[in-house]
């Protein structure tokens, strides 16, 4: 049962975070603090007073709503996300200098290509940094990043209809690729 009368986690005494729940002994664990405690002994049992858990309370004990979990894999991904951002505009940005330097100044016919590159980055990287975090497959998170990458290059193009018209897939293929490597630089992040 869950606990609302202000009763926090007899392991942390947090209220908020932990999310506590009532056993059938009356006393009060979150989830978490419960869970690591079982991982830990092995011991599927009060920790104040030691009576055993019944079939469901251990079902409750593992199971998570949605929100929870996408609050969880959130939590664990802004760092993921924060790094990869790091990664991308670092390498980005001195590509930017490195034409800025050679040529006296920005090409205006580049600013396309870096409108695609920064478009497809934001929603790649997010989906990298959220398949990361959940411990999903990198393929199936770099595909995505592809997808959400060819959206922003078709956007890009869209939005630059005389580049789009000079070079017609490029800023496609720019945005796919942008996107690939941002879902990717997030698993690499994570490690």
């Amino acid at each position: 049962m869950k606990v609302s009368s202000g009763v926090g986690c007899a392991m942390c005494q947090h209220l908020e975070n932990c999310s506590p729940f009532k056993l059938t002994c009356g006393h009060a664990f979150g989830r978490s603090c419960i869970q690591k405690s079982i991982e830990s002994s092995g011991q599927k049992n009060c920790l104040i007073c030691t009576k055993q858990f019944t079939d469901d309370e251990i079902k409750q004990i593992n199971h998570f709503s949605l929100y929870d979990r996408v609050v969880n894999i959130s939590i664990k991904a802004l760092p993921i996300f924060g790094k990869t951002s790091l990664f991308f505009f670092c390498g980005y940005g001195g590509a930017v200098v490195h034409d800025v330097i050679r040529d006296g100044s920005l090409n205006p016919s580049l600013i396309p290509y870096h409108a695609a590159s920064i478009a497809a980055f934001l929603p790649a990287a997010t989906i990298g940094a959220l398949g990361a975090a959940a411990d999903i497959p990198a393929h199936f998170a770099t595909a995505a990043g592809a997808a959400a990458g060819a959206a922003a290059g078709a956007f890009t193009m869209a939005m630059f209809e005389q580049a789009a018209a000079a070079y017609p897939y490029s800023l496609l293929i720019r945005g796919t690729a942008a996107g690939m490597s941002a879902a990717a630089l997030a698993y690499l992040a994570k490690d």
